[in-house]
């Protein structure tokens, strides 16, 4: 098993104690078991009644209504779940998400400005990058890009002199989990929340945005490769089912 694997398993172990508690303590349990035997009794009456349109349909009735009920009870405790479990996802995304450059691979740097006229700038990269040439400009996207090549493992800093200002962005070349940054993004709410590693670009640059194209990170299972997202869902869901009883939590 792969260190990603191991530090997956393992903060989805933790988020699963975490869900099964504020489940726990912020849903009617006693209200989810009873709702949960009425479903199973309906279906007992419509494989019972089989013969009887009358009973099925009634017991069809009961069932609909059941569920209904379910979801309006397992509402609460979603709810109190909602923005902690999105802060948790932005905040694991960096380290989950992606696999840094590999030494002798090209990648991409794309800047992406505010007006449509083609800005005056230059790309630096520092020792062990090389800039592969002059850049492109793409007008219908307002975006410049530059094509790099990293020498060798390591965590750099590129210069993007644009005017008068020179704005930095980290780009790490390896293949190990770590914290990694494919966007620096201007100032905003949202550009916090999804890309919280480095600090907005300054307010008076008129760039939106600097990205490095990073390859996703996938999880092997069995043969399937699984975004970061799905494998710690289906980890999270995982621990839970087997947590719940020795928690005392019915879902």
């Amino acid at each position: 098993m792969t260190v990603a694997w191991v530090g997956l398993t393992v903060i989805a172990l933790l988020t699963a104690i975490g869900v099964l508690f504020v489940v726990k303590h912020t849903s009617s349990q006693s209200r989810i078991a009873l709702v949960k035997r009425e479903i199973v009794a309906g279906l007992f009456e419509m494989r019972l009644f089989a013969g009887d349109p009358r009973a099925v349909l009634r017991a069809q009735g009961g069932i609909l209504i059941n569920n209904l009920k379910y979801l309006r009870l397992s509402l609460v405790p979603m709810l109190w779940l909602a923005v902690p479990l999105v802060l948790l996802v932005a905040q694991l995304q960096p380290f989950f998400g992606y696999v840094g450059l590999e030494p002798g691979r090209p990648a991409i740097v794309k800047m992406r400005v505010s007006s449509d006229a083609r800005p005056e700038a230059t790309l630096e990269a520092p020792d062990g990058i090389r800039v592969d040439g002059p850049p492109v400009w793409i007008p219908s996207a307002r975006e410049m890009a530059w094509r790099i090549t990293p020498a060798r493992d390591g965590a750099y800093a590129l210069t993007v002199h644009f005017g008068p200002h020179d704005i930095t962005k980290d780009v790490r070349v390896s293949t190990s989990v770590a914290r990694y940054s494919p966007v620096r993004a201007a100032a905003g709410f949202f550009n916090r929340l999804w890309h919280p590693v480095e600090a907005p670009l300054p307010e008076d640059v008129a760039v939106d945005a600097i990205e490095i194209v990073y390859a996703p990170r996938e999880f092997n299972a069995i043969g399937w490769p699984l975004p970061w997202s799905v494998a710690f869902l289906l980890l999270t869901m995982g621990w839970a089912f087997l947590l719940r009883k020795p928690v005392g939590v019915t879902f």
